[in-house]
């Protein structure tokens, strides 16, 4: 179905072209809802966001109760096992002494291991690559300047 030329297609008002919004006001109203939008978004967004942090934070303190009441268990686990072992390397050889000195081992052994990890720990805490990246900066920048300043 086609409109006669004069007529205006059903739908369309018939209001004067200077009442009509012009493109600009057009878009000026886009913009304005989609901030209205963006704003209602980023609300929701940040009061989820502290919901989560005092969540994490309640579970964090959970955390470290449960890790407070699994250390004594930890502890005397440890003991048992090293105990076990001593107590087979006497059973075997029948030398209190070499019981201990097993005992004493392990524990030395262990010790040990931990240290190893922890320097290697302390390494990274020194943060190597951060401080590699800015030395390279620092240099090239020092580099520009003086190549800029010889000209």
């Amino acid at each position: 179905m086609s409109v006669p030329p004069g007529q205006l297609p059903p739908g369309v008002d018939e209001a004067s072209p200077d009442e009509q919004p012009s493109d600009v006001e057009r878009e000026l109203n886009a913009w304005f809802t989609w901030a209205q939008q963006a704003a209602a978004a980023g609300g929701t967004f940040a009061q989820l966001f502290r919901t989560e942090v005092r969540l994490a934070v309640r579970s964090a303190r959970q955390m470290l109760l449960l890790g407070l009441l699994m250390l004594p268990l930890l502890l005397f686990a440890w003991l048992g096992i090293s105990t076990a072992l001593g107590w087979s390397v006497y059973s075997f050889s029948d030398s209190v002494l070499l019981g201990l000195l097993a005992f004493t081992t392990l524990q030395l052994l262990v010790l040990a291991m931990l240290g190893r990890k922890a320097k290697t720990l302390s390494g990274r805490m020194r943060l190597p690559a951060t401080r590699q990246q800015l030395e390279s900066f620092i240099q090239g920048a020092s580099k520009d300047e003086h190549t800029s300043t010889d000209r």
